[in-house]
């Protein structure tokens, strides 16, 4: 499996990993203290959206600056749009 390192790891305390609905661990990278710090490559969202919330054209959605994330699709796309190395 191939993943991609975060640039700035997410701790767990941040968000609680198991309570998002079809999370799948295998797909995250986790450190012994379980900070995630990467994700596998093909969970990765690339879309025009994440791009251009990278760029500051458009805003991250409110769900996800609350940390109200409960399911894996926006999961991905909050660690996507974190940035990767």
């Amino acid at each position: 499996m191939e993943y991609l390192y975060l640039i700035s790891p997410v701790h767990k305390n941040i968000f609680n990993i198991d309570k998002i609905k079809d999370l799948n661990t295998e797909d995250l990278l986790v450190s012994f203290d379980g900070t995630i710090v990467a994700i596998r490559k093909d969970k990765a969202d690339n879309s025009s959206s994440v791009k251009n919330i990278r760029l500051g054209y458009e805003k991250i959605p409110e769900t996800m600056i609350s940390g109200d994330i409960d399911n894996a699709k926006d999961f991905y796309t909050f660690l996507s749009i974190m940035g990767f190395e």
